[in-house]
């Protein structure tokens, strides 16, 4: 005897679906039932991570403004050094140079090392919500941007770092 496993029909020889209700689970009568021990992960929600993803994207686009602000700085910082250096050599006790020239370069070092941190986050971020599961490309972009604003962070910091050594 063969019985349907769906809904308990009998049948007197094989065959390979149910008359009664079309399924394709007939088998012998005496058949074991299979057990299924395998672990099955809960299904992952597709808005897992995503608030991490936002945020990295968001911090993404600030570090690179901040970035090209602190990237700017530093050329100014190369230009007030310059400025000073060709015209006020001979002048050392110019405390308007001091102000200026210090005033630039510690913006622009401060500015650099924040933007630094803030990239570094950026990309922890969106590295976090891709492991979360986060399917959105807002974790990318995230990613992206927090990897050029630690570039344009490190770039300014040292540019500011070779306008103090050559002229200060």
């Amino acid at each position: 005897m063969y019985i349907c496993r769906n809904c308990g029909q009998r049948f007197a020889q094989h065959t390979n679906f149910c008359n009664t209700c079309g399924s394709s689970a007939v088998e012998p009568e005496n058949a074991p039932t299979p057990s299924y021990s395998y672990y099955s992960p809960a299904p992952t929600s597709s808005k897992a991570g995503l608030g991490q993803a936002i945020v990295s994207m968001i911090m993404g686009i600030e570090g690179i403004c901040g970035a090209i602000v602190a990237l700017i700085y530093a050329f100014i910082t190369m230009g007030v050094g310059a400025t000073f250096y060709e015209h006020f050599s001979y002048d050392y006790y110019s405390y308007e140079y001091t102000y200026g020239f210090g005033f630039f370069l510690g913006f622009t070092i401060v500015l650099a090392i924040i933007e630094l941190i803030i990239g570094i986050v950026a990309v922890a971020l969106s590295s976090a919500a891709r492991n979360r599961g986060s399917k959105s490309g807002m974790a990318g972009a995230g990613k992206a941007l927090g990897i050029v604003t630690i570039i344009l962070s490190v770039v300014s910091f040292f540019i500011a770092l070779m306008a103090a050594g050559l002229y200060a």
